[in-house]
């Protein structure tokens, strides 16, 4: 694998989330305005050789479903962080989600009440 040339992550990207044992982690102040709530932007770089270098990047939900365990993999093992909001994922529907589906996998998954949906008005 190439060397890395870089990783940027959108400064509020942990706003909502929980890690174990830190309850008031990371401590961010609420942004003006971040974007659409738990959308997280990551893009890395990787030298190609030279003056080249190849770019690619994720649009993370981290309050609900993921977006990205089908590039990256299913995670295997705990982990610190709590992901959804303050603990619980939070469904967000948007203009192309196929709602019934995504509510079919968090009932499944999160159980009935495990799990915060917000529609548009």
């Amino acid at each position: 694998m190439t060397a890395l040339a870089g990783c940027w992550v959108n400064p509020d990207w942990a706003s909502g989330l929980t890690v174990d044992g830190h309850p008031a982690w990371p401590g961010l102040p609420p942004a003006a305005y971040a974007g659409p709530a738990g959308l997280v932007t990551i893009v890395t770089a990787r030298e190609r050789g030279g003056s080249k270098v190849s770019a690619c990047a994720y649009l993370v939900d981290v309050y609900c479903l993921g977006a990205c365990a089908g590039h990256l993999g299913e995670w295997q093992g705990p982990s610190m962080i709590g992901f959804g909001y303050q603990g619980k994922p939070q469904f967000i529907q948007g203009p192309n989600d196929d709602a019934a589906r995504i509510m079919k996998k968090l009932n499944r998954t999160a159980g009935r009440g495990g799990f915060d949906f917000i529609a548009p008005a």
